[in-house]
């Protein structure tokens, strides 16, 4: 296994753990048996800052077709890995495994990937209803609380890695802190209310540059409630008040 560096100040140091083991950045996996296993890879750069990565690694056998007229019992076992392939003994069938590992690298979606830089940027917004459409948060604007964001990368073969996940507070208000680069945001448009709905797209594009000390990401809602639906506590007012005023009228007639 190989570790490929993109952030942090060199030096590094690395520290294999779990089915791998060494301190340089390779490391070699031989497994005995079919199994599932974990590689965990710590590495520190000059400044003390750390960051950890796991490869989950399946390993199951691989059946050697027989030979006819010929038995022998020392035939070395070949293993198939998801993600990378290992031999015991003499080669295996190496192309194959290659194309099925190009199948495994098209579906795969990594998670939470990790970010290392020195100059991190804070990115935040609010998610609210802009009645007035003056491009800002007033005060009297209905905010969404508990709105989930998932911020990701995604490479020229739509390969997907998960650099944060966040939620709106109880103001409608979300941050985090992002290192230079293009994301995007996808919104769970799931945790919006009923007859609420995304003004824009659900997965917007943003850049991080060294020039953006913060930028500000706030995310519009359309109010897509009927007019009953928005007035009718003042609908149900006026009614009352009407039949209030005639009640009062006939009970002073009455009086008369």
């Amino acid at each position: 296994l190989t570790l490929d560096i993109t952030k942090g100040n060199a030096p590094y140091t690395y520290q294999w753990s779990n089915a791998c083991t060494g301190t340089e950045s390779t490391s070699t996996f031989n497994p005995q048996t079919a199994n599932t296993y974990t590689c965990t890879v710590t590495v520190t750069d000059e400044d003390g800052d750390t960051a950890t990565a796991n490869k989950i690694i399946t390993v199951s056998p691989q059946v050697i077709p027989a030979v006819q007229g010929v038995r022998d019992t020392n035939i070395p076992t070949y293993y198939y890995a998801s993600g990378s392939y290992e031999e015991l003994g003499i080669g295996g069938p190496e192309d194959e495994v290659e194309e099925e590992n190009k199948e495994n690298d098209k579906t795969k979606e990594d998670v939470k990937g990790t970010q290392t830089c020195e100059n991190p940027k804070k990115i935040s917004g609010y998610i609210y209803v802009d009645n007035n459409e003056n491009g800002k948060k007033d005060n009297n604007e209905k905010i969404f609380k508990n709105i989930s964001l998932t911020i990701y990368t995604e490479d020229e073969n739509g390969s997907k890695t998960t650099i944060k996940e966040v939620t709106t507070d109880e103001k409608g208000y979300w941050e985090t802190t992002l290192c230079n680069g293009d994301y995007k945001i996808s919104i769970n448009t799931e945790d919006l209310p009923n007859n609420y709905s995304l003004k824009n797209s659900e997965i917007l594009g943003i850049s991080v540059t060294d020039s953006s000390d913060q930028l500000k990401v706030d995310i519009l809602v359309n109010d897509d409630r009927t007019f009953l639906q928005k007035n009718w506590i003042w609908i149900l007012l006026a009614i009352t008040g009407v039949s209030l005023t005639g009640y009062l009228v006939i009970s002073s007639k009455k009086r008369v």
